[in-house]
């Protein structure tokens, strides 16, 4: 009795331990939801800067070719204003271009810590799916344990019925006999 009394404590205290790493698993899982809902406002962001330095450059596009036109107009007149205004496209045309290349690299870098949250959440609903099996497992062992205590409890009841039985039939023929 004392060894199954140890067996169901220990049996406790692992079940408590299982528990305690479920409920870890879901605190860690929620983390991780929070995280990918931050990476995607931060993503969403990063697209709607991408978008608007898209349009700065269409914008400049646009604008350049009508300065182009003006330009030609007055060509003889104005050689050097365009040759500045040729330069300052450029430079605002790489700025930009460098921009989206960099905004790019860092979506691309955010698509990846997207991803390997999704596989790290899709782990740890894996790892919430083997605890919930073990802790069916568990209780599953523990209600059979609890009905192979209980036919215990009954066989030495029956037992200790049993010896009284034969304790009271035997001390009445001894008595007979002594008489």
């Amino acid at each position: 009795v004392r060894n199954q009394e140890q067996d169901s404590e220990a049996w406790r205290n692992q079940r408590m331990d299982y528990v305690e790493q479920l409920e870890a698993a879901k605190r860690k899982e929620f983390e991780l939801e929070q995280n990918l809902v931050d990476l995607k406002s931060v993503k969403e962001a990063q697209e709607h800067t991408v978008t608007k330095l898209r349009a700065t450059i269409s914008n400049l596009e646009n604008s350049m070719a009508s300065m182009k036109i003006q330009i030609e107009d007055n060509r003889n007149q104005s050689t050097h204003l365009s040759v500045e205004v040729q330069n300052r496209y450029e430079r605002l045309r790489q700025d930009s271009t460098q921009q989206i290349q960099a905004l790019s690299q860092d979506n691309g870098r955010l698509n990846e810590q997207i991803q390997q949250l999704i596989h790290e959440n899709e782990k740890l609903k894996a790892d919430l799916d083997d605890l919930q099996d073990c802790k069916k497992r568990f209780e599953r062992e523990r209600t059979a344990t609890e009905s192979f205590v209980k036919e215990v409890v009954n066989v030495n009841e029956q037992l200790v019925e049993s010896l009284k039985h034969r304790k009271n039939k035997s001390s009445r023929g001894s008595r007979h006999q002594s008489e």
